[in-house]
């Protein structure tokens, strides 16, 4: 929300989305969420338990990678990561994000903790979410939702594949030191395959669209054809699923546009599939 100063043009707004970067305010924000939430870790557990110890000896050794032997105090501890948050690459913020958020001692906070997060990085105009625990290059809310639809959607045991394919997308975009977006986009359009043969028993996407309307889910026609020239472009000699003399050209926006409208269709394909009364997915 916009303050009183950004409002009458007294202070300037932040109109740009942040990519590849985060100014010292988002990752001051940002740091005292994660300040804020060790705090909060005592409430969860026993006297006798000692979590935001237990967690600086995991962040020292783990985050940190210090010796375990040298580890002195969780003040000191958090001065390190807070100084890496702070004055490091801008992606630390995102690695100590994923981190906490991965880390055991956090578990009874993980979800408001992700929650929280998410609505710090829309917040700030960043081009990232919170996805399955991992930080998702998305710039939008929509897009956002549509992946975390379809990951909740997938997640009964006939739809493992589905999920899993979804996931390796996910991870193949998020991973910032060595991203890969053309497997990524392979990954996704390999859910709504996945997806596809599960209601038309037809393992291939050019022929199991045509066979919907026999399972009783009923596609329009220009979303099939748009469907149909979309695999085309991914199945294409040049394409992302097939080898070629060149890597295939493909970039970030494409592998968050893949991944986005895939999922958006895998959830409306299980939601169909159910109406439909398909065998396995009701």
């Amino acid at each position: 929300m916009a303050t009183f100063s950004e409002r009458y043009n007294h202070t300037e707004s932040r109109t740009v989305v942040q990519r590849e970067s985060l100014d010292e305010l988002t990752r001051i924000a940002l740091w005292n969420l994660f300040y804020e939430f060790n705090e909060k870790l005592p409430h969860f557990y026993p006297a006798s338990a000692y979590p935001q110890r237990d967690l600086a000896r995991l962040i020292w050794a783990d985050y940190l990678e210090k010796p375990l032997d040298e580890y002195s105090t969780i003040a000191e501890t958090w001065r390190f990561a807070k100084h890496r948050v702070l004055k490091s690459e801008w992606y630390e913020a995102c690695n100590f994000m994923e981190f906490l958020l991965a880390a055991n001692k956090m578990k009874p906070l993980q979800v408001e903790l992700a929650r929280t997060l998410n609505l710090e990085l829309e917040a700030k105009l960043t081009g990232y979410r919170l996805i399955d625990r991992k930080v998702v290059p998305v710039d939008s809310e929509a897009e956002s939702a549509a992946i975390s639809e379809a990951l909740d959607d997938a997640t009964s045991e006939p739809l493992s594949g589905v999920r899993h394919h979804l996931i390796t997308a996910i991870n193949k975009l998020a991973d910032r030191a060595k991203p890969d977006y053309p497997n990524s986009v392979k990954e996704s359009i390999s859910a709504v395959e996945a997806m596809l043969e599960l209601i038309t028993k037809e393992s291939v996407l050019s022929k199991a669209l045509p066979k919907l309307t026999t399972s009783g889910v009923t596609l329009h026609p220009a979303q099939l054809a748009a469907w149909k020239s979309l695999y085309g472009w991914t199945s294409d000699e040049d394409g992302v699923r097939h080898s070629a003399k060149a890597p295939p050209n493909v970039d970030q926006a494409t592998a968050k546009y893949m991944l986005a409208t895939c999922s958006a269709f895998v959830s409306w394909l299980i939601e169909a599939a159910r109406k439909a009364n398909v065998p396995g997915l009701t």
